[in-house]
């Protein structure tokens, strides 16, 4: 069955450079799944195929079941992804509740259009105060701190999707008690949305994915549940090169 998200046989390459290789995966509402690979495996490269940033040279990405390779980014986020990236990019003239707020009113212009089905999310200041963000609620992002930042970008990120949620390194930067706040929070969405988590902390990875996905110079290597992943003989491989 395919997943909310679904790529198939994906191939990209830059020059000479092979980055993925008919890499297949599913991600499904009710799992988050996590997609983990040694520096350069081409994580990001995935986010950026499954977003539209690049198209394949080979191979399909499948939304619901419909087949959006051809479309472009603003195209697909219509039908309701979203995604966040490494270094955080919020709107940095907007306050916080203004980054939320935009982000819930261009998903109920789709709403009304009958793009997609209604997202929980329709009150900024509870988002922020979920997320931990309440009391910057009237700060300019660009003010906020680093770790903030971040965490007000996977606000928005929550705020926008109702189908797909693709997160880069939601964790970077955070202090231990900022990640147990936004994975506590991620994990609240798990059952409405399809969430794909790239992530190096390995520990976060364990902790909240139900099912890791490893790839590794582009190429799927393993799939399973955490307990499988840490014992898998190639998984060590790709990370030790033992």
């Amino acid at each position: 069955m395919h997943g909310v998200l679904a790529l198939r046989e994906i191939s990209k390459s830059f020059g000479g450079n092979q980055a993925l290789q008919r890499l297949s995966l599913d991600v499904h509402v009710g799992q988050i799944q996590g997609l983990i690979g040694p520096n350069g495996a081409g994580k990001t490269t995935v986010l950026n195929i499954a977003t539209g940033v690049y198209k394949p040279d080979a191979g399909q990405v499948l939304v619901n079941g419909h087949d959006v390779t051809s479309l472009r980014p603003y195209e697909r986020s219509r039908l309701g992804l979203s995604r966040t990236f490494q270094g955080g990019r919020p709107f940095g003239q907007l306050t916080a509740r203004e980054n939320i707020q935009i982000a819930i009113e261009q998903r109920q212009k789709i709403e009304r259009a009958g793009r997609f089905e209604p997202s929980p999310v329709q009150n900024a200041d509870a988002l922020l105060d979920e997320i931990g963000l309440l009391g910057e609620a009237e700060l300019l992002a660009k003010s906020l701190p680093y770790g903030k930042q971040k965490q007000l970008e996977i606000a928005r990120a929550i705020a926008y999707a109702t189908s797909v949620m693709l997160l880069d390194e939601p964790t970077s930067g955070l202090s231990l008690e900022e990640i147990d706040l936004v994975l506590s929070v991620v994990a609240k969405y798990r059952s409405k949305l399809a969430i794909l988590l790239v992530e190096h902390n390995m520990d976060v990875v364990m902790a909240v994915c139900n099912q890791i996905v490893v790839i590794d110079a582009g190429c799927w290597i393993a799939a399973g549940e955490p307990k499988e992943i840490q014992v898998n003989p190639q998984v060590v491989n790709a990370y030790l090169g033992t």
